[in-house]
């Protein structure tokens, strides 16, 4: 599952198992990061 989340202090794409688990942050910076979606390449 990926999602936006402000937990680091400003809106970043994070990704965690179906059940909550293994939340990680995958964006680190300063550019307004919004919907994200998964692509097959």
């Amino acid at each position: 599952i990926a999602f936006i989340s402000d937990l680091s202090g400003r809106n970043q794409i994070w990704v965690m198992n179906a059940d909550g688990t293994k939340q990680h942050q995958l964006t680190h910076g300063d550019l307004i990061c919004d919907s994200p979606c998964w692509s097959p390449k």
